[in-house]
């Protein structure tokens, strides 16, 4: 997957101290400096910024990209390498071809493709582009092979004009860890959000066994009050605490369904959506359409839960941030996933700066979607604002409703 070139990658650089979000210029890097005080500045290596004299000499440049830690090779407007650094050399140590100066680099991924080796193929596609003149720069993950199986590593590679002659690099860097460490992020955030959803399980069926019985027992208890001889006063008291009674009972009731939807399990995602748009609708008066399309797939348990808090969550942000009068929801399957789109009419927001606030409902809701291999995303219409989520299913060749797998 090629990476477009707008997004470069910085690393820390310390010892500068220029005034925080000014440029300055720097032979050999592209250099910006940071407003967050724990970073003095960051840049990126740029070879079209060196000139010869700077350095007085090949011998100059070579000890110059010897001390930088990525690996990094020169080449000419063919794609010959004319300089390696160390630590290129040091990885391709059983790979001469790669380190070898005035090989083809692009030959040598070019016999890796026709090998089957499909990342080469993707690197291949990327030199080709830009050669065509459709970028200047391109990012490319991909695996070890041989002795660097297991390891991951990504590579740019820039392509640029010095004087009348077109140069190119290749910078590669090693993101075995970088990729552990997401690994383990994203592990940590699914374990977070599992508890969190027992959690509310548990807390919406304390609500309804316990709690909602002990109001049943003290409502049992004004029905035998207002039965009872008592003046104008006491009745009025009486009549005060069975309403504020009523309105606490509707309120546990709400929140226990709202922490552990019934339906959910047992009649399926789409019918337990139905069941909360009308809940939610009664209560706020906003005006709700909601259509399920043809669901030919099979979602498993936590995908449907995961749409399902997508919905919550996006309706309470309508309510309390959008001043809508309406909202459409629509259930479908798209290609090989399950959609959710929640789109409402009021004045909308899209997560930028002047957006609302929105607590961890919202970035916890991507999380559990990306931990699913699905995605969210919330974008700003003419009128109000678009909320998208997608799941992967398993296509299952009917149209019977949604079933889930335990």
């Amino acid at each position: 997957m090629l990476q477009d070139e707008s997004h470069p990658q910085y690393l820390p650089m310390a010892g500068t101290q220029p005034k925080p979000g000014h440029d300055f210029d720097c032979r050999g890097f592209d250099v910006k400096i940071s407003s967050d005080p724990r970073v003095s500045g960051i840049f990126q290596f740029r070879p079209d910024l060196l000139v010869p004299h700077d350095f007085g000499g090949d011998d100059s440049l070579q000890a110059v990209i010897d001390r930088l830690p990525e690996q990094i090779a020169l080449m000419d407007e063919n794609w010959v390498i004319t300089a390696v650094n160390a630590p290129w050399r040091d990885a391709n140590i059983h790979y001469r071809q790669f380190a070898a100066v005035g090989s083809n680099f692009s030959e040598i991924c070019a016999g890796f493709a026709k090998d089957g080796y499909a990342h080469a193929a993707s690197i291949l596609a990327g030199l080709r582009a830009l050669e065509d003149g459709k970028r200047t720069q391109f990012w490319q993950p991909f695996s070890g092979w041989g002795l660097s199986a297991g390891r991951h590593f990504q590579i740019c590679v820039s392509r640029y004009r010095i004087g009348d002659r077109v140069c190119a690099t290749a910078a590669c860097y090693d993101i075995t860890e970088l990729l552990e460490l997401r690994r383990n992020q994203q592990t940590f955030s699914a374990q977070i959000l599992n508890a969190q959803e027992r959690e509310r399980q548990r807390i919406g069926r304390e609500l309804h066994d316990s709690t909602s019985q002990h109001l049943v027992v003290l409502s049992l208890s004004l029905m035998q009050l207002k039965q009872a001889p008592h003046d104008s006063g006491t009745e009025r008291i009486v009549a005060e605490m069975s309403d504020a009674l009523g309105r606490a009972q509707d309120e546990i009731r709400s929140m226990s369904y709202m922490f552990h939807p019934p339906e959910l399990k047992e009649a399926g995602l789409a019918d337990a959506l139905g069941a909360l748009l009308r809940g939610f609708a009664k209560r706020t008066g906003l005006t709700i359409s909601y259509t399920v399309g043809p669901l030919t797939s099979m979602c498993a348990c936590d995908a449907e839960t995961a749409l399902y808090r997508v919905a919550q969550e996006a309706l309470i942000n309508v309510h309390k941030h959008a001043f809508a009068k309406a909202v459409r929801v629509r259930l479908e399957v798209k290609g090989s996933g399950l959609r959710l789109s929640i789109r409402d009419d009021g004045v909308g927001f899209d997560g930028g700066d002047e957006a609302p606030s929105l607590g961890v409902g919202v970035p916890g809701m991507i999380a559990r979607v990306a931990e699913l291999g699905g995605a969210l995303r919330i974008r700003r219409l003419t009128r109000g604002t678009s909320v998208t989520a997608t799941v992967p299913c398993k296509q299952i060749g009917h149209a019977h409703g949604l079933k889930i797998v335990e």
